[in-house]
């Protein structure tokens, strides 16, 4: 583990994939993450889509992945002693993820303007759906519903009179419980080097919809500046262009092929012994790219299933050509630069066992990744925790016979 957020102490306040996500982020980094829940119930992705044999309950992919690297404390938030409780946790803390609706922390009196007066330092970050502010601030959303408001699912009416999908909204977004989590933890890593410097705290808040739209970001200024680029502003080839396409190889695994400038195309026809193919087209020399008509296809399609993918790659990695596999899922555990590159790693969990999970992809010589805490249990380190902030064993029991903890 790197361990740039090591000693960075976060309190999480969030259920399902945002909140969650950003938390994740931090804690791969060793931010101490400590994830506060409500008594009995906490984060239902615990129960969220599906379960991990041997199926039992509270253990759900999703949970044991976004959850990964943090301790869980259970709080009851609406009652004063609770209150106490997080009072005492907030004075050692660095950050605060929220990941609630717009207002449901200033209802429990635990808002960014309360947490100032106790922490004035403090770094309050808020990730929502649709942001924080605007007239649809209060509508609940899932993924899609990020992505929909962000302009990615074009719609038309079909024969039949029914809204669908099309293809033409922007590209290149990913989805919004990702890049939503994604900015905002690098705003609060960028707010704690400021505070190292002036002192200050802030308050940060991301709409995963805004985030969608700053991530399609060439997508925003080909479609919106089309009058002034031209029609072509997406500058993305057809389905059937000839230079940048998929193709089979001998082996059956599949190559991306991305030969669209010149001196890439003519480095690949010589090192496939075809410098016959460098002329094909019609004026590609003087393009600046060209990507190659329907025509050119079953010609490289024959080239390319004469050798195997692992041949192709190790002639075209030494003669500079832009291609590279077309990784099907389960390559991610048996491709040679995805296994060099650890982007799946092993998690040890105690009712589920070893899984693969997706690692953390920001590296650093002499490091390497490792999922060093299980997603926690509902309330795992409530007592643990509660004894560290000087509670004893007796005053810990009445909290938990009371419903606090």
């Amino acid at each position: 583990m790197a361990g740039l957020l090591k000693g960075v102490k976060v309190i999480e306040s969030a259920m399902l994939f945002t909140g969650d996500y950003t938390g994740q982020l931090l804690a791969d980094e060793e931010a101490d993450i400590i994830k506060l829940e409500a008594p009995g119930r906490g984060d239902y992705l615990r129960d969220f889509l599906g379960q991990v044999k041997p199926h039992k309950k509270g253990h759900s992919p999703m949970h044991i992945t976004v959850n990964r690297n943090k301790r869980s404390v259970t709080v009851n938030l609406k009652s004063d002693e609770g209150k106490d409780i997080f009072w005492k946790i907030l004075k050692n803390a660095d950050v605060f993820i929220d990941g609630n609706m717009p207002g449901a922390t200033e209802k429990l009196g635990i808002g960014y303007e309360d947490q100032k007066k106790v922490k004035p330092d403090i770094i309050y970050g808020h990730v929502t759906g649709l942001g924080a502010t605007g007239p649809y601030s209060m509508s609940p959303t899932h993924g899609l519903s990020m992505n929909a408001l962000a302009g990615t699912e074009a719609c038309a009416v079909d024969d039949r009179g029914l809204a669908v999908r099309v293809g033409d909204g922007l590209t290149g977004a990913g989805m919004g419980i990702s890049v939503g989590p994604m900015y905002l933890a690098y705003g609060i890593a960028a707010a704690l080097y400021r505070r190292e410097k002036t002192g200050k705290g802030t308050y940060l808040e991301v709409g995963c919809s805004d985030a969608v739209v700053a991530q399609a970001w060439i997508s925003v200024i080909n479609k919106l500046n089309a009058d002034k680029i031209g029609a072509d502003a997406s500058g993305m080839p057809g389905p059937e262009s000839g230079k940048s396409n998929f193709y089979e190889t001998k082996d059956g695994r599949f190559l991306l092929i991305w030969l669209i400038e010149q001196h890439f195309w003519e480095n690949f026809c010589r090192s496939v012994g075809r410098p016959d193919l460098i002329d094909y087209g019609n004026g590609s020399k003087d393009k600046v790219v060209d990507w190659g008509d329907e025509s050119l296809r079953p010609i490289l399609r024959d080239v390319f299933l004469t050798r195997t993918l692992d041949e192709w790659m190790e002639i075209f990695a030494a003669n500079d050509c832009a291609i590279v596999p077309a990784s099907q899922p389960e390559d991610l555990l048996k491709d040679k630069h995805l296994l060099h590159r650890e982007v799946v790693v092993v998690q040890d969990h105690p009712t589920a066992g070893p899984l693969w999970v997706a690692a953390h992809p920001i590296k650093v010589p002499g490091e390497r990744y490792s999922v060093y805490r299980h997603a926690p249990a509902l309330g795992e380190h409530t007592d643990s925790y509660l004894a560290d902030l000087g509670y004893t064993e007796s005053e810990i029991a009445d909290l938990k016979r009371k419903g606090i903890v």
